[in-house]
C-alpha cells in the first residue's frame, strides 16, 4: 500500500500512519509512506511515483479528482478527509456533529461572545463542501449567538498561527469570551497567547481545539478537545482498500468525533 500524508510533523498524521500500517499489516500487507510537506506542486509527482510501486494508494490530496486522474493510471485510490462526492474510495470525518457538540458545550458553560481561529484554504486547492467555519457560522446561527464572520479570524495551521489568531482577534473583539480554534496545534497557539496576555484560561477565555492530539494533554490546564480516532481513521482506509482491490463497491465511511471535556473549558 501507498500512504501519502502532507505534513510529518503534524502530530495527526503519524497517528493515522500508524492506523494504517497495524491495520495492513494485520492482512500481511506492506506500507510505503510518502509526504508532501504542504507542497501543492510536489503532489501529483508524488501520486505518479508511489502509484507506480504499489497495489493502491491512500492519500490526504488537494487536488480535485479530475486533476489526480493522469496520475493515479488506474491504481485503487481512496481520499481521506474529503468532504465532496469523489469517484473513489473516501474516508471523511463527522466534522459537523463535532463542532456542534463543541460550541454547544462552550454555550453550556455560559459562554456567548465565541470567536473562532480558521486555517485559510490556499489558492488552488480543494474547496470542501463541508468545512469547520460554515459549521461554526451554522451553530452560532442556529443558537441566536451574537456571533457572526467579524468574529472569525486565519492564521497558518502551526502554533504560532494560533499565537498570532488569538492576538488578532482579542484586538478586534475584546468581549471574547471563548475561542474555537481550527485544529489542536492551532488551539495550543491560542492557549499560548492567552497566557501571555495574562489572561486567565478558562476563567477569562477558554479555548476548544479539534482533532484530540495527546499532545493538547500536556498544557496547563489540559486542552478540551474535538476527538478523532486517528487510528481508526487508518484502519477504515485500510477496509476501503480492500474492497477495492477485490472489486466491490465501497461506500464511504464516516469517523465519528467526540467531545473531551478538559480544564480549558
Amino acid at each position: 500500500m501507498g500512504l501519502i500524508v502532507q505534513d510529518v510533523v503534524n502530530p495527526f498524521y503519524p497517528e493515522v500512519m500508524a492506523g494504517v500500517i497495524e491495520a495492513a499489516e494485520n492482512r500481511g500487507w506492506q506500507v510505503v509512506v510518502g509526504s508532501t510537506q504542504n507542497n501543492r506542486d510536489g503532489e501529483l509527482a508524488l501520486v505518479r511515483s508511489l502509484g507506480r510501486q504499489v497495489d493502491a494508494l491512500i492519500g490526504f490530496f488537494d487536488h480535485t479528482d479530475a486533476e489526480l486522474a493522469p496520475y493515479v493510471e488506474g491504481v485503487p485510490l481512496v481520499v481521506m478527509d474529503r468532504h465532496q462526492k469523489t469517484s473513489h474510495g473516501v474516508v471523511d470525518i463527522d466534522i459537523e456533529t463535532g463542532v456542534r457538540q463543541g460550541i454547544q458545550h462552550l454555550v453550556d458553560r455560559g459562554h456567548q461572545r465565541i470567536g473562532m481561529i480558521d486555517c485559510p484554504n490556499e489558492e488552488g486547492l480543494v474547496e470542501d463542501e463541508l468545512n469547520r467555519r460554515d459549521c461554526f457560522l451554522a451553530v452560532v446561527e442556529e443558537l441566536e449567538l451574537p456571533v457572526d464572520q467579524t468574529w472569525i479570524v486565519t492564521g497558518a495551521e502551526s502554533v504560532a498561527g494560533g499565537e498570532a489568531g488569538f492576538a488578532e482577534l482579542r484586538s478586534k473583539q475584546p468581549d471574547l469570551s471563548a475561542v474555537f480554534a481550527y485544529n489542536d496545534v492551532v488551539a495550543i497557539g491560542a492557549h499560548r497567547a492567552a497566557r501571555r496576555l495574562g489572561l486567565d484560561v478558562p476563567k477569562d477565555c477558554a479555548v476548544l481545539g479539534f482533532d484530540g492530539l495527546s499532545i493538547g494533554e500536556l498544557l496547563d490546564p489540559p486542552l478540551t478537545t474535538v476527538h478523532i480516532d486517528k487510528r481508526r481513521m487508518g484502519e477504515l482506509a485500510i477496509d476501503q482498500v480492500n474492497g477495492l482491490l477485490q472489486g466491490a463497491a465501497v461506500e464511504r465511511a464516516l469517523l465519528p468525533t467526540e467531545l473531551v471535556i478538559r480544564g480549558t473549558t
